[in-house]
Order: structure tokens, then sequence, then C-alpha cells
């Protein structure tokens, strides 16, 4: 479907590439974030919340934007996330 889709098209962005392209910091960590995203609404929790958690970390550490943040940081504390229950 559209995450699958979604997902195949994220990895094909070269994180050194989109950088380049502007001033604002951890673009890199912006797509690691977009990336876990796409996996939680696949319903890949586990390894959604992980690489959230550590794109989360890195953005903090790269001085990216706490409005940028806070939408990312919101999808973990989503119920199913937060309880730790897998979407079925």
């Amino acid at each position: 479907g559209r995450h699958a889709e979604a997902l195949a098209m994220i990895d094909t962005v070269d994180p050194v590439a989109y950088q380049a392209t502007t001033v604002d910091p951890g673009r890199a960590a912006v797509l690691h974030a977009i990336k876990a995203q796409i996996l939680l609404g696949m319903g890949r929790r586990a390894t959604g919340q992980s690489m959230m958690d550590m794109a989360l970390k890195e953005m903090h550490t790269q001085g990216v934007a706490e409005e940028e943040v806070a939408p990312f940081r919101k999808l973990l504390q989503a119920p199913a996330v937060a309880q730790g229950t897998a979407a079925r």
C-alpha cells in the first residue's frame, strides 16, 4: 500500500545530499524519524519505536528545532506504542 511505497521512497533519499540543500540541522535524523513514522503506520511497532527513539536522540543532539521534533515525539506517546502493544 501507500506505506510500503513511502518506505521505498524514503530509502532513496541521500541524507548527505539532503543536508546540503538546507541550513536546517539534523536532516539525516529527520529522515530516520520519517522512516520510523512509516514503520509505525505499517504496524511494525518494535522496529518503528526503536528507530524513533534513536532519531529523537539524534535530533536533540544535532539541534533540530523542538517544533519539528514534537510531532515525532507524540507518535511515541500514542497508547499502542506507550503500552507496548502491537497493532494487529
